[in-house]
Parts: structure tokens; C-alpha cells; sequence
């Protein structure tokens, strides 16, 4: 501490100094590399005196703080990467205030309005937010679970334990909005074609009308997580082909102009072309924000933890993770603990939850069954990991989350 208030930044300097002037209040000062390991051997004292000192202060009684983080630049250039003594402890990160990526650290800070530091965390750029936040609270049960106390944070902190809404805004469905995007885009494409090609209306649109009835049966509209052209391109090419072939007839039969075959031809391009802009527009909106729902996740093994992570550090799948459900873990998790599957009920209705994912639970099949009816008759969409991986089920109700299948069950057990 003298060392930091003479202004000493070198600690070779600070013993030369210390050696002629501060003999008479240290009788024994320890050679440099001595010094060094004492010091960085005292970095929890340090810190604890710290936390003494901030307690003494009337603001630390305030009962709102705040939290964020900033990044840490450590380095710009491939070379400076390379060569960097911070290799190993910086990384990669996204900057979402400045709109960049940036190599480096992070600094995370939970102050009062006021400016008094409670306490501060330096993590990889990497390294989730809302992970950092809970850690700082829970390394200290001075911070942990102080009664009436409210921390405040921008969106990027929502799914963390403290700063969990009471209930998410019921609302329209995201995921039925973004069907009903996705949707508008498919009739914008099939217009377009029918004015481009300039066949006889009543048959262009009757045209239009077969082709999205037809994606409407074959559940292309049906809400998905994993929005991928090529990973839908076979079955929407396979349903397509039935107005497709709808128009061979009607051509044969009743000598239809020519221009129905190129609209027929153009509806096919200019589908798929709104088809990749609507997804893209849908996942946009997913990473801001606009069009994600809450989700619980059933299960206490790597393959829940695994969805977990992918659904935070992939937003465009829509789905904010706000914790796990059954029995409470020992072990360090990347989202809150809800509570048990017996209080399902209770906790759909608290946080308004509208899915739940089952992964590999310890649940028994006739417990798993009871808990899932009483989520079904809620209106809560269910979504299950399948035991195994490579067993055929209904193409349209399968979906991922990053290589992780998931197979909707239907609306009603």
C-alpha cells in the first residue's frame, strides 16, 4: 500500500527507496524476487482489507447497485497476438457498445450509484457476463443473498439469478412471429413472380394459393430454432414439386399459357431468395433481442449443460436460457437453479414459461410423463433430446440447437 501511495510503479525502485528511507519503520525488507512472491501471495488479504474498508463507507448500505463490464484492450496487430505475454489469459471478445471484436481482457464491476467498487473481476473476453456477475456475488457472503438489494444492468445481464424478471411479458409468441415473417416473406416471392411472368390472374393466384398451402402442410411454417437454407432446401424442393406438377396437368388439360410454366419456374428462385432474407432478418432480430422467449431446461447432465452454453453464446436460435430444473447442483453452472420438477407448476407460473427442453434426466420414464403433462396443459412447448441419436422420427418435428437434436412433442400428451 505505501508502495501504491508514493507512486511507485516499479518495485525495484520502491525497495531502493524503502532500503534508505523507511528503515526505521520496516526493520527487515526482503530482497526483490522475496518481495514479489509476498506479494502476490497477499492479493486475497489485500482484497479483503479492501472489502473492510468499503464497508465502513454509508454508501455500501445503498440498496441499488449497479453492474457492467468494459473490454480491455490488450492488443490489435496478428504480431502483437502472437508475441503477447497475455497469451493464455486474453482471447477474442465482442465489443457490442463499439460494434467490434477486440483481443484482450475484461473488466467486470459492481459499484453503487455513488462510484464505491463492491467488488471487480478481470476475466478472458470470452468469458459470459452474467457467469462473471453471479461468481463475484456468490465469492463473498457479504454479497450474497443481501435482503432488499437490487442490481441494475443492461440487457446482456437478464438471465442471471439476481437480475431474473419475476415473470417474462406474455404477449404475442416470438416464434409464431417469426413464422408469421417468415410466411409473409414466402407470399412477397410468389407475387413478385406471378407480376414478373404476367400470366392470366385467376390462375396465377391460384398457383400462389397451391404453393403456400402446401408449405403450410408439410409444417414449413411450423416455429424453428435452427433457421438453415440448405439444411430445409431437400424438403422444401420436395414440396414445391407438388404445385409444380399441379401445373404440368392443368397445362395439359386445359392448354394453360406458357407464361404459368415461367412463373411456376421463377416462383422456385424467388422463394427461396425471400426464404434466405427472411431468415436472415429472423436471426438479426434474435441476437438483438426482439424475438427471443425464456426457456428452462429439464436435465442435470454435460447434454443440458451443453444447451445451455449453446444457447447463450448463440442468441440467433432465439432462446434465453433462465435455468435449469430438478434436483439442485453442487457443481458450478452456467444458469440459476429454478428448483425441483415437483414445483413445475409454480415456477411455469412465475416466470412465464413457454418452453421447456428435456434433456437426459435421472427422472423416471412415469415421473417425466406427469411432469411433462402438467407443463402440456399449461400451453408450454416441450422439446426433447432424443436417448438415441440416430433413431428416425418425423422429419418436420425434429430441430437442433448446434448438432443437438431436439424433437417437438405434440401439442397435446
Amino acid at each position: 500500500m505505501i508502495q501504491a501511495l508514493l507512486g511507485y510503479t516499479s518495485e525495484q525502485r520502491f525497495l531502493r527507496y524503502a532500503n534508505t528511507h523507511l528503515r526505521g519503520l520496516f526493520p527487515y525488507l526482503p530482497q526483490r524476487p522475496a518481495y514479489n512472491k509476498r506479494l502476490r501471495n497477499a492479493g486475497a488479504m489485500m482484497q479483503h482489507i479492501i472489502g473492510v474498508l468499503a464497508r465502513d463507507c454509508p454508501t455500501w448500505h445503498d440498496d441499488l447497485w449497479l453492474v457492467d463490464s468494459t473490454p480491455v484492450e490488450c492488443g490489435r496487430s496478428r504480431e502483437t497476438v502472437k508475441r503477447s505475454d497475455m497469451a493464455g489469459y486474453a482471447s477474442y471478445g465482442y465489443c457490442a457498445s463499439h460494434s467490434r471484436f477486440f483481443w484482450g481482457l475484461r473488466l467486470h464491476l459492481i459499484a453503487t450509484p455513488s462510484g464505491l467498487p463492491v467488488a471487480y473481476a478481470l476475466t478472458s473476453a470470452k468469458t459470459d457476463e452474467r457467469d462473471t456477475a453471479l461468481a463475484m456475488l456468490h465469492l463473498d457472503p457479504a454479497l450474497d443473498g443481501r435482503p432488499g438489494q437490487v442490481l441494475m444492468a443492461d440487457k446482456g445481464y437478464l438471465a442471471a439469478r439476481h437480475l431474473l424478471p419475476d415473470r417474462w411479458s406474455p404477449g404475442t409468441r416470438p416464434a409464431r412471429l417469426a413464422s408469421a415473417m417468415i410466411a409473409a416473406g414466402d407470399v412477397v416471392g410468389l407475387l413478385l413472380a406471378m407480376f414478373i411472368a404476367g400470366a392470366p390472374m385467376p390462375l396465377s393466384f391460384l398457383h400462389v394459393a397451391a404453393c403456400v398451402l402446401t408449405l403450410a402442410a408439410a409444417g414449413c411454417y411450423r416455429p424453428r430454432f435452427n433457421l438453415g437454407l440448405l439444411h430445409q432446401l431437400p424438403q422444401m424442393l420436395m414440396v414445391l414439386a407438388v404445385p409444380s406438377v399441379a401445373v404440368v396437368f392443368v397445362a395439359a388439360a386445359f392448354d394453360a399459357p406458357r407464361e404459368l410454366f415461367v412463373q411456376d419456374a421463377l416462383a422456385l428462385v424467388l422463394l427461396l431468395s425471400a426464404r434466405a432474407i427472411s431468415y436472415a432478418a429472423v436471426r438479426f432480430l434474435r441476437r438483438r433481442g426482439r424475438l427471443s422467449e425464456p426457456v428452462a431446461v429439464l436435465g442435470n447432465g454435460s447434454v443440458s449443460e451443453a444447451l445451455v452454453s449453446h444457447m447463450r453464446e448463440h442468441p440467433e436460435y432465439g432462446l434465453t436460457p433462465i435455468g435449469y430444473l430438478g434436483q439442485e447442483r453442487n457443481t458450478d453452472c452456467r444458469a440459476p437453479w429454478l428448483g425441483p420438477n415437483e414445483r413445475l407448476d409454480e415456477i411455469i407460473q412465475r416466470h412465464g414459461l413457454r418452453r421447456i427442453l428435456v434433456a437426459f434426466s435421472d427422472v423416471r420414464e412415469h415421473a417425466l410423463v406427469e411432469i411433462l403433462r402438467i407443463a402440456a396443459q399449461q400451453g408450454v412447448d416441450i422439446h426433447v433430446v432424443p436417448r438415441f441419436f440416430d433413431v428416425p422420427l418425423r422429419f418436420g418435428s425434429m430441430d437442433e440447437i448446434w448438432g443437438i437434436p431436439l424433437h417437438e412433442l405434440p401439442a397435446r400428451p
